[in-house]
């Protein structure tokens, strides 16, 4: 049995390969034209679409504690090219210092329940864009949705987007923990004051993140849906990431350096 399974497996892979050598031969004029060989050609090609996924990841490290870990972190997401890495409020200024305005500087701030007092918040969010920040992550308190107080919550972000001056405001929802109609409600109350993304988790939750993701995009249709991932899993992020516009995770490196390898 083993040795028929290991026939199949060989006939596959001389069929793959012979596959190859015709798609080769038909980009062979193409490849000319930029004076590149075929294989150098489908290289770049692979390059650039890694490098146009990686724009969407934004890199999580508010699990981050220390400079050092902070520094190899940023370091990677300069690297690869991600879109954003979002930080706690001590890290911004290292943050920025190092990027140079390569990758969005998003604060988290009120992290990670979303319960602190107003005044705390907006006093936190005026620093941060004073200290580099390129947006605001703001956890929406489950406190407040629970009670009905949509209200309160829509005045809070209203007064948080408008301390924001140009910098950009997202909320992180648990949507685990919220229902379909919860979701609806919070996403459309917000938008109209100014919050411009949403995440589908902080990650201080135990959750679905693939479920979480799609059902965080099915209510969102005029802002960004930003999937959120806590798991080291290369295939559960894709699916976030299919299910969402970009992709927040804790171990974008990781991710990333598995996407080069399946591309090579």
């Amino acid at each position: 049995m083993t040795e028929i399974k290991g026939t199949i497996e060989e006939q596959l892979k001389k069929e793959n390969e012979e596959c190859d050598e015709v798609e080769k031969k038909k980009l062979y004029p193409i490849a000319r034209l930029f004076g590149q060989t075929e294989d150098e050609l489908i290289r770049e090609f692979k390059d650039y679409k890694a490098k146009k996924l990686f724009a969407k990841v934004e890199y999580d490290l508010t699990g981050v504690t220390g400079d050092e870990e902070l520094g190899k972190k940023l370091e990677e997401c300069v690297t690869y090219g991600f879109g954003g890495v979002i930080v706690l409020p001590q890290y911004i200024s290292k943050a920025a210092e190092r990027l140079k305005n390569k990758a969005e500087i998003v604060a988290a701030i009120n992290f990670p329940y979303g319960e602190e007092i107003p005044y705390a918040s907006l006093k936190c969010a005026k620093k941060a864009i004073s200290e580099g920040a390129d947006a605001l992550l703001i956890p929406v308190g489950l406190t407040l949705v629970k009670r009905g107080d949509l209200d309160v919550l829509t005045k809070q972000f209203k007064k948080l987007c408008k301390a924001a001056a140009n910098a950009k405001v997202y909320a992180a929802l648990e949507c685990g923990e919220l229902t379909a109609e919860e979701r609806k409600k919070i996403v459309e109350s917000l938008i109209p004051v100014g919050v411009t993304a949403f995440v589908s988790a902080t990650g201080i939750r135990k959750s679905d993140d693939i479920a979480s993701a799609e059902n965080l995009k099915l209510c969102v249709k005029n802002a960004k849906a930003i999937g959120y991932c806590g798991d080291e899993d290369f295939d559960k992020e894709i699916a976030v990431l299919s299910a969402s516009d970009y992709l927040s995770t804790p171990s974008a490196g990781v991710f990333a350096k598995t996407l080069k390898i399946k591309l090579a």
